[in-house]
């Protein structure tokens, strides 16, 4: 990692993704720098931080390396993202682990002047000298935040899919994340309703009159509440369930603790884009690959079930816009 007026060696492991023409035109992440003594106090706590950081990766099993520009591209991104199974898992055995790698990585940003990431609708702390961060690290440690998110989701979601007896796609569960059959072409988790989902939604279509609750009442409000969470974690969609007493439906919002989950996955892939862009358009292709496969395929057709289940997005046109910038649709 490059710092401004520090000439320091150190190994940044936690954003250890060394494409390759980051390494050969910029510099790799993953790489070792000059030593001094008298480190800042704002390198020492960034590298704390970001020791901690990987600890808890590796610790879940999810710590990533691109070895390749093509990793973050099409016909590689099942072979990098963990399994929705295993992420259940972690979800269920170790939930903090992933909190954790995320806390720590924005004490990084924290630490290091100009870089902070504050809550939405929070003022911005301001840059008290220009930022000391190069951008390829900058945007590698914005990518792996999105990432976690991401992660964070899927096994939110995969979790709560398989109900009561722990197993996936059993006869009672309504919904389940998984990868997609067609790997050439949508590569990633998808968000899919079950045979018994399908068979419940199908019949709902068939009335002659269908309301939000008899939509929202298939859901228990366990499951309503991942969603809603999710999504917000994925895109900010602040998604609220009106209470409907007559079928014991209550009022629901998102639950997230805003001081570790300051932003969402989409904020995150929005700025290593940004950056990416300042530093090589090839990046900046594989990139918007990457963009595709998750914002895309995943969370934009995630974000069109709820809507369809009639899970009230109060800031739909902010979320939807933000999606066609990120993936490159025209309005």
């Amino acid at each position: 990692m490059i710092y401004q007026n520090e000439p320091i060696l150190i190994r940044f492991t936690v954003v250890s993704i060394c494409i390759a023409l980051l390494f050969s035109s910029i510099g790799c992440a993953d790489r070792k720098i000059g030593q001094r003594a008298d480190v800042s106090e704002e390198f020492k706590i960034a590298s704390e931080a970001l020791a901690k950081a990987e600890e808890a990766m590796e610790k879940a099993g999810i710590a990533i390396s691109f070895s390749d520009l093509g990793d973050l591209g099409a016909g590689n991104i099942t072979e990098i993202l963990p399994s929705p199974l295993d992420l259940a898992q972690l979800e269920k055995e170790n939930p903090e682990l992933i909190r954790d790698a995320i806390e720590s990585m924005y004490s990084v940003l924290d630490a290091l002047p100009g870089q902070a990431i504050s809550v939405p609708a929070a003022p911005l702390a301001p840059a008290v000298e220009p930022p000391v961060l190069s951008k390829s690290d900058l945007m590698l440690l914005h990518l792996h935040l999105g990432y976690l998110y991401v992660l964070k989701v899927v096994g939110k979601l995969a979790l709560e899919g398989m109900g009561p007896d722990g197993k996936p796609n059993t006869e009672d569960d309504l919904f389940l994340i998984e990868f997609p059959e067609d790997f050439e072409n949508e590569e990633g988790y998808k968000f899919e309703l079950t045979d018994n989902g399908h068979a419940r939604f199908d019949a709902i279509a068939k009335l002659p009159d269908p309301k939000p609750e008899d939509y929202l009442k298939q859901f228990t409000e366990s499951e309503r509440q991942a969603i809603i969470d999710s999504l917000f974690l994925l895109l900010g969609a602040k998604v609220r369930i009106l209470p409907i007493p007559a079928v014991g439906i209550k009022e629901q919002t998102p639950q997230i603790d805003k001081r570790i989950y300051r932003r969402d996955a989409l904020f995150h892939f929005e700025k290593a884009t940004e950056l990416a862009k300042a530093i090589a358009p090839e990046l900046e292709d594989a990139l918007d690959e990457f963009n595709r496969v998750i914002a895309k395929v995943f969370a934009e057709d995630f974000l069109e079930k709820a809507e369809e289940w009639h899970f009230k997005v109060e800031n739909i046109d902010e979320v939807e816009e933000r999606l066609r910038k990120l993936i490159g649709k025209a309005k």
